[in-house]
């Protein structure tokens, strides 16, 4: 990474799809992962397994989405300006609810600590 602040327009995200989540990748060095993501009511982003060694934050842009915890037997609801924090090496799967599509910020530190999953990606 440089030492000049990088200006990253949405076209230029690396575009990849999880599951039924399209998804745009603007930052991944080996300090953070920065993204945002699209689902529609009833899609499904395919189960995450997890990032051993980081956080993840899943905010929401707009819309509704469940994040389901498979391995816990949990799923929390998140409405437009929820976030939620899963913890270091949590499996997760993001569920569109509601009737319209829904935005998703996704960050995550230090690291993906895995090899990338998803079509059409890499770093």
């Amino acid at each position: 990474m440089s030492d000049k602040p990088q200006l990253i327009r949405g076209l230029e995200a690396l575009p990849l799809i999880e599951g039924d989540e399209f998804v745009r990748k603007y930052v991944h060095t080996d300090k953070l992962i920065f993204a945002v993501s699209w689902i529609q009511p009833g899609q499904r982003s395919g189960v995450d397994p997890g990032h051993k060694g980081s956080d993840e934050v899943c905010y929401v842009v707009s819309g509704q989405v469940a994040v389901a915890f498979p391995d816990q037997n949990l799923v929390h609801e998140l409405h437009a300006g929820d976030a939620v924090l899963i913890p270091d090496s949590v499996a997760h799967e993001t569920i569109g609810l509601g009737s319209g599509p829904a935005q998703t910020i996704w960050a995550l530190a230090p690291g993906l600590g895995r090899e990338e999953v998803g079509i059409g990606g890499g770093k």
